[in-house]
C-alpha cells in the first residue's frame, strides 16, 4: 500500500533535516509521496531538483490568527517562483527575525539566559527563525532539559519571554495558496483552541481539512472526516515530523493518506489548473 505523508518539515523552518536526509527516512516507512510543508517559507526549494525517487509536493504552512487564536493553513501545489508569495514571505522573514531577536533579549534581562543569534541563523540557514530554533539552543547550551521544557517555562505562549508573532490572515493565506495555484487546507484542526464552530474557519474557502494527523483522537478523526465529507471537502494527513530529535507522536508515516485520498487532491488539483 502506497502512503502519503503530506504535512514534513525541513531545517529551513523549524525541522531538523533536509530534503535529501527526509527522503530514505521517507522510503523506510513505506511513504512514496512527500509534501514539503515549512512554517511561512519556501526556502527548501530555492536549489531543488526534482530527481528523486519519490514524489515531492511543493508545499507550505502559514501561521495565521482567527479570533486571537493560532490557526495553520497548509498550502500544497505552490509555485515557489510566484512573485507575490515570495514578496510576503520576505516580508514575514524580517518579523521572525526581530521576533526572535526580541525574545532573546527577553530570556537575557528576565531569566539571566544568554542566547547567540548568530549560532541559531547559522543552524537555519536564517530562512525562517522561530521559538523551535531558540528551544532548541537552549538545550545545546543546558538551561533546559528539552524543548518541551523551555516552551513550557519561558517562551511559550503567555510565558515570560514571549514575544508575539506578526501572522498573516486566514483569507490572506487562502488567497495567496490559490494566486500560485495551490489548494489550501486547514491543518490539525483538533490541536486549535476553544472553536465553537470549525465552518467559520472553512467558510473562507479552503480546499480541505487534515484529518490524519496524529495527535487526533479517534472521535477527533472521525468528527474531521464527517464535517469533509458534509462539506464537500478534500480529506489529507501526515506526520507534521520535524525531525528526528523531535519527541512525542510525530514520525514520518504516524499519519499519512492512502492512493484514494491522495488522487483526490492530486485530480482535484489538476482539474483546478486545466
Amino acid at each position: 500500500m502506497s502512503k502519503a505523508d503530506l504535512h514534513v518539515h525541513t531545517i529551513m523552518s523549524d525541522g531538523s533535516n533536509t530534503i535529501d536526509e527526509l527522503i530514505p527516512m521517507c522510503k523506510a516507512r513505506g511513504v512514496d509521496t512527500l509534501a514539503i510543508t515549512d512554517h511561512d517559507t519556501i526556502g527548501a526549494f530555492e536549489n531543488f531538483k526534482d530527481n528523486y525517487d519519490i514524489k515531492i509536493i511543493k508545499g507550505i504552512e502559514f501561521s495565521t490568527t482567527y479570533k486571537n487564536k493560532s490557526v495553520h493553513i497548509l498550502g500544497y501545489f505552490i509555485d515557489d517562483k510566484n512573485k507575490e508569495l515570495n514578496n510576503k514571505l520576505t516580508y514575514l522573514r524580517n518579523k521572525r527575525k526581530n521576533r526572535a531577536r526580541e525574545i532573546i533579549k527577553k530570556l537575557s534581562a528576565k531569566e539571566n539566559i544568554t542566547i547567540d543569534y548568530d549560532n541559531i541563523k547559522k543552524d537555519t540557514d536564517d530562512a525562517s527563525v522561530g521559538r523551535m530554533h531558540i528551544a532548541r539552543e537552549m538545550v545545546k547550551l543546558k538551561y533546559v532539559k528539552n524543548t518541551e521544557e523551555a516552551f513550557a517555562k519561558y517562551i511559550g505562549d503567555d510565558m515570560p519571554c514571549f514575544v508575539k508573532n506578526e501572522k498573516v490572515t486566514i483569507p490572506e493565506a487562502v488567497e495567496l495558496i490559490k494566486n500560485t495555484g495551490g489548494i489550501s487546507f486547514l491543518a490539525h484542526p483538533g490541536l486549535i483552541k476553544d472553536v465553537d464552530n470549525y465552518n467559520e474557519i472553512l467558510d473562507y474557502g479552503l480546499n480541505g481539512i487534515e484529518v490524519f494527523y496524529p495527535k487526533h483522537s479517534n472521535e477527533q478523526r472521525q468528527y474531521f472526516y464527517d464535517l469533509a465529507i458534509e462539506r464537500n471537502l478534500l480529506i489529507s494527513g501526515g506526520s507534521d515530523f520535524h525531525g528526528v530529535k523531535t519527541k512525542g507522536k510525530n514520525k514520518i508515516a504516524s499519519a499519512y493518506l492512502t492512493d484514494k485520498y491522495l488522487e483526490q487532491i492530486i485530480n482535484f488539483h489538476k482539474n483546478m489548473t486545466k
